[in-house]
């Protein structure tokens, strides 16, 4: 084989795990950033434990979150600064039955896909 043939096939090789690294980074994963859609509050959870409570919103069909698609719950710790706010928020639009969206953080404490932590809230 022809010293001009390897590069090629080298150049190629590695232009072709470039797009494979560049296409999987651009879906997300835990502990990335993300935004949910707007959806309606299906559900919402008050989970108390050793630690302290959590509030746990739960939208039918997942929240539909870029990077983070297989997300059923949003959630936030009681403890959390705002987190009475976020709370309130969401009563509101699950007694009113308007949409709301989050932007959070992708997974829980243990690294599950399933949730995602709230920061900021979209009503």
């Amino acid at each position: 084989m022809a010293a001009g043939s390897h590069w090629r096939r080298l150049r190629s090789a590695a232009f072709f795990i470039l797009c494979l690294t560049a296409a999987a980074s651009s879906h997300g994963a835990i502990g990335d950033t993300v935004t949910t859609q707007k959806k309606i509050i299906s559900q919402i959870l008050i989970g108390a434990g050793p630690g302290g409570s959590s509030y746990y919103m739960r939208a039918d069909g997942g929240w539909g979150a870029t990077g983070c698609a297989g997300a059923l719950y949003a959630y936030i710790d009681e403890s959390l600064p705002g987190a009475e706010a976020v709370l309130s928020a969401a009563l509101t639009a699950r007694s009113t039955g308007k949409p709301i969206s989050f932007i959070g953080i992708c997974g829980d404490s243990a690294g599950s896909g399933e949730y995602i932590q709230i920061r900021t809230v979209i009503f």
